[in-house]
C-alpha cells in the first residue's frame, strides 16, 4: 500500500503467508504450466487456478506456515504489514515462524485470474478468510499472488502480498534491511510505476491513480476496503487528503517475456501535514492495455518499519 487506507468501494480481507520448515510442493506438483499459451489462453488460466486452489486447501488444513515456503519461488518476495519487503524463502521463513496464528486454517476466493499470452506468468488476487482463536472467528483479507512457470513447468510465486484491516505482530530479525532502496531494473513496467510516481508528485496521488489504472482495476487497502473503476479509485483517494505529499519507487519487477503482464514491487513515503510520515510498501500488477499503454490491474501493500 502506498499510503494508509488508500482506497474504496467494499469491505473486504487479506491473504496470508507463514513460514515454518520443511518446504513442499503442492501447487507445483499438482499443476503444471507452460503447456497451454496464446493459443489456449483459457487452458492456461485453468492451470493457474487449479495450482492456486491447491496451496488454498493446504493452507486450510495445514496452515500457512507449512504451506507458503512450498509454492514461493528460491527469491520470492512478500509484503506483510510492519515488516520491510522480505525477499528470499530464508527471510520469509524467519520472519513469518513467528508470527501468532500461522497455523490457522486460510481460505482464498480469486477475484481475477490473469495470465500472460504465452502462459508461462500470471496473477491471481482477491479475498481470504482466516480462522483464528479457539472459537474459529473469520477474519477477512485480501491477498494479491503473482506467479510465474520454473523450468519443471510448475507455478511458483515470485510475489505475494498479505492485506488485512488490522497487522499481524511482527518481529523483524535485526540483520534483515528495513529498506532496499531504489535498485529496479529500468523496464517498461518499473518506467510506467516511476511515471506513476512523477504524476502523483506533480497533480496529487487521485489523478494518478485515475490516469494509470485500468478500467477495471482494483485497489486494496489496509482498512480492508476495495475501490473499483478509475472514478472510485478517484473519490476515494480525494476524501480528506489536500496537502499529502506522495513519494514511492519500485523496488523489483517482474515481467512476462510476451511483455503484456507485469508486476512492480516497491517502498512508498506517505506525508500529511500535522503528521508523522507513513512509509509503506507495495505491489501493483499491470497489464498491457488494447492501446499499447501500461495500467495497472490491482494495486495494494501494507506498512513498513521507518527506516534507521
Amino acid at each position: 500500500m502506498r499510503f494508509p487506507g488508500r482506497v474504496s468501494k467494499t469491505c473486504v480481507l487479506c491473504a496470508a503467508l507463514l513460514t515454518s520448515g520443511v518446504a513442499r510442493t503442492y501447487a507445483a506438483d499438482a499443476q503444471t504450466c507452460g503447456t497451454s499459451g496464446e493459443r489456449e489462453p483459457a487452458a492456461a488460466r485453468a492451470s493457474l487456478a487449479a495450482a492456486e486452489q491447491d496451496a488454498a486447501s493446504a493452507m486450510t488444513g495445514m496452515g500457512f506456515g507449512e504451506t507458503l515456503p512450498g509454492i514461493l519461488a528460491d527469491d520470492g518476495v512478500v509484503l506483510i504489514a510492519n515488516a520491510p519487503i522480505l525477499r528470499g524463502r530464508e527471510n520469509v521463513v524467519r520472519v513469518l515462524s513467528a508470527l501468532p496464528g500461522r497455523k490457522a486454517s486460510q481460505t482464498w476466493q480469486p477475484l481475477r485470474i490473469l495470465v500472460s499470452r504465452d502462459g508461462l506468468f500470471g496473477t491471481t488476487f482477491g479475498i481470504s478468510a482466516i480462522e483464528v482463536g479457539s472459537g474459529r472467528a473469520v477474519t477477512l483479507a485480501r491477498y494479491i499472488t503473482v506467479w510465474r512457470c520454473n523450468a519443471q513447468n510448475s507455478w511458483q510465486a515470485v510475489a505475494h502480498a498479505d492485506i488485512r484491516p488490522t497487522p499481524p505482530n511482527v518481529r523483524v530479525p535485526a540483520d534483515i534491511p528495513l529498506t532496499l532502496g531504489d535498485s529496479s531494473p529500468r523496464d517498461a513496467f518499473a518506467r510506467a510505476d516511476l511515471d506513476f510516481a512523477r504524476l502523483a508528485a506533480d497533480s496529487g496521488a487521485p489523478a494518478a491513480f485515475a490516469r494509470f489504472s485500468a478500467p477495471d482495476a482494483i485497489t486494496f487497502a489496509g482498512t480492508g476496503e476495495i475501490n473499483i473503476g478509475p472514478s472510485g479509485i478517484r473519490a476515494r483517494m480525494s476524501e480528506g487528503r489536500a496537502g499529502t505529499i506522495w513519494k514511492w519507487h519500485p523496488v523489483f519487477t517482474y515481467v512476462a517475456a510476451t511483455g503484456d503482464l507485469g508486476a512492480t514491487v516497491g517502498e512508498s513515503e506517505i506525508r500529511v501535514q500535522g503528521s508523522a510520515p507513513f512509509y509503506g510498501k507495495y505491489l501493483t500488477v499491470w497489464q498491457r492495455q488494447p492501446d499499447g499503454s501500461l495500467r495497472f490491474v490491482v494495486d495494494g501493500g501494507n506498512a513498513r518499519p521507518v527506516p534507521r
